[in-house]
């Protein structure tokens, strides 16, 4: 299995996530998301996480498997804390280790500020 796929994405309490068949629509108090899944993925919800499967191995299968639960988990989180602190996170990884510490305070006070 993916290692991406296999996981649930789980639903914060404030969000609200319904499923129709291969419609996926995530509401928050940032606003709310529509996305329509590849036919062939398999949708459920399972105690306040979704859960996405794949019918088969194929290829073409595994690849949609994870990049439809990390569309899922991306709308779940764009709704809930917003875009904006997923892109600060990634890019506070990306150069956790390439800058001293004086350049890393000051791109957390300037995300903190943003943030205000």
């Amino acid at each position: 299995m993916s290692r991406i796929g296999r996981n649930p994405v789980t639903i914060p309490d404030d969000v609200k996530v319904s499923l129709s068949g291969q419609l996926v629509k995530v509401t928050g108090p940032k606003g709310s998301l529509e996305f329509n899944a590849h036919k062939d993925m398999i949708l459920s919800e399972n105690d306040g996480s979704i859960v996405v499967d794949r019918p088969t191995d194929q290829r073409g299968h595994r690849a949609l498997h994870g990049t439809t639960r990390q569309m899922i988990s991306n709308m779940v989180v764009g709704v809930s804390d917003g875009l904006l602190v997923l892109a600060m996170l990634q890019w506070f990884k990306a150069i956790a280790f390439n800058f001293s510490w004086d350049i890393l305070m000051i791109f957390i006070l300037i995300c903190l500020k943003a943030l205000r």
